[in-house]
């Protein structure tokens, strides 16, 4: 009996990620246009997990369980940094055991964020629990991700304050990460012109009204350099998208901006109480629809299973999409030789 219970605990286990990858029974919330859908994701940032507390951990066990639910699985879950609050093993393991139990996407992809890089092993810590995690094999804090013809580049801080009290609250990226991020842009560009999506923690020095919501809440030292890359290829005529968070902002303080075809995304705190703007509400991100031609942010309230919609931000990208021709009504088949009608045969007249 205690090995049939066994078995079935495992089933039970393995039919409920499976259903919930695929979409199996799921009962919430739909995307706008299901049949021309090529790529979705659900975008938050700022869980800033704690064991001391388990305030965050519900927020997010709350916000997984509504994205668990939508009637179309997401490809990813993208969170933009501040994963944990110390960069400790035992708060990446809280923080993955709440994304695992419910698998509200097919693949989270998740950067380093400064609270991240406190810990003294800060970046063992960030890989060798997200490889374990998500059955991944990354070897630095940056790295590219694919689905669907989409591009994500995830970018991490290679330093912490442990390092220098600079890196408290900004980022390093090292030359050798800022190459390879304009390598990346390049090769992704010159297989596709599908929107590449680039994740920050902190946001571009100026950019998501930074400086007059904080001070202290740019990239810091390389932001000049990472806005002449984007740039670079956003001028090319490429979509390019950065995702950032780290500023707690709420839903449409700063929303979504643009210079040409680089867009910047404000992603607000959701496991902490937004500092400022008027929603100042945990447990909110983006559910992020690509679709030919644009991507489309739908702000949502996970936590309280609602869309917010006077904040849909519509992306056009500079993706070439082929018009469908209509299908062509089928001409009647004519026959190659005339049709000839018999002539009436005529009985001979009766002879008497």
């Amino acid at each position: 009996m205690e090995t049939i219970m066994k078995l079935l605990s495992v089933f039970v286990t393995i039919f409920t990620l499976f259903s919930s990858m695929f979409g199996w029974f799921r009962t919430g919330y739909a995307p706008l246009d299901a049949d021309n859908l090529k790529m979705s994701a659900v975008l938050i940032s700022d869980t800033h997990i704690s064991t001391k507390t388990t305030d965050a951990q519900n927020v997010l066990e709350r916000g997984v369980r509504d994205m668990s639910k939508s009637k179309s699985a997401a490809d990813m879950l993208m969170i933009t940094g501040d994963l944990t609050d110390n960069g400790l093993t035992d708060q990446y393991d809280a923080l993955f055991n709440i994304i695992n139990k419910r698998s509200p996407a097919k693949k989270a992809v998740c950067v380093m964020g400064n609270h991240d890089a406190w810990a003294v092993d800060y970046l063992n810590n960030f890989k060798s629990k997200y490889n374990a995690a998500t059955l991944s094999s990354i070897t630095e804090a940056y790295y590219k991700y694919s689905v669907n013809g989409y591009t994500v580049l995830a970018m991490g801080t290679e330093k912490g304050f442990q390092e220098s009290e600079d890196y408290r609250n900004e980022a390093y990226l090292s030359e050798a990460q800022l190459n390879w991020l304009d390598s990346q842009l390049a090769s992704a560009f010159l297989l596709s012109d599908k929107p590449v999506f680039v994740m920050c923690h902190q946001p571009i020095n100026g950019t998501n009204r930074q400086a007059e919501a904080w001070s202290l809440g740019g990239l810091g030292a390389q932001s000049d350099q990472l806005l002449a890359i984007l740039k670079k290829h956003a001028d090319a005529g490429h979509t390019v998208i950065i995702c950032s968070g780290h500023l707690h902002n709420s839903i449409g303080y700063a929303g979504v901006t643009n210079q040409g075809n680089l867009w910047f995304v404000d992603v607000p705190s959701f496991g902490v109480e937004p500092s400022r703007g008027d929603n100042r509400t945990t447990g909110t991100g983006y559910v992020v629809e690509c679709y030919p031609g644009k991507v489309i942010l739908r702000a949502r309230d996970f936590t309280g299973a609602a869309f917010m919609e006077d904040f849909v931000y519509t992306i056009t990208t500079t993706e070439k999409v082929t018009p469908v021709t209509p299908e062509q009504p089928t001409e009647p088949v004519t026959p190659t030789e005339p049709v000839t009608t018999p002539e009436p045969i005529t009985a001979p007249p009766l002879i008497d």
